[in-house]
């Protein structure tokens, strides 16, 4: 619920949105690029955290990235931006293991995203698998 207040204040103020910092968000979907979120107060996400983004009409885990990947080279204006909606508790990504699965995806030719779906699994309480 939080979320969806964050985005209605974020429309009414849009000079606060302008000054939010943004991060690259790797989806693990079909796609060879990472999309621009702005962080929420209170929250510092750190490259290979995972994090939980509106995606479309659902909500998708994705993997914060170091860098953008697949970009056009177009400035998305920050009022187009959504938030991040949540933090993931699970054990962050190694940096290393962001440019391996760079790597993998030149490589093989395959897109980023469908790489990054097949990182290593960690298990988060209750035992079930937290990347998508």
């Amino acid at each position: 619920m939080a979320a969806h207040t964050d985005s209605l204040l974020d429309h009414m103020q849009p000079e606060a949105r302008a000054t939010r910092p943004r991060i690259p968000v790797l989806m693990t979907v079909a796609l060879d690029q990472t999309y621009d979120y702005l962080v929420p107060d209170g929250l510092e996400p750190k490259p290979g955290d995972f994090v939980l983004v509106p995606f479309g009409p659902q909500s998708r885990i994705g993997v914060v990235w170091d860098k953008a990947v697949g970009d056009s080279g177009k400035e998305v204006a920050p009022e187009k931006l959504k938030s991040i909606a949540g933090a993931r508790d699970v054990p962050p990504l190694p940096v290393i293991l962001l440019r391996f699965a760079e790597w993998i995806a030149r490589y093989t030719r395959a897109p980023l995203g469908m790489v990054g779906r097949r990182a290593p699994r960690h298990r988060c309480r209750g035992g079930r698998p937290y990347a998508c």
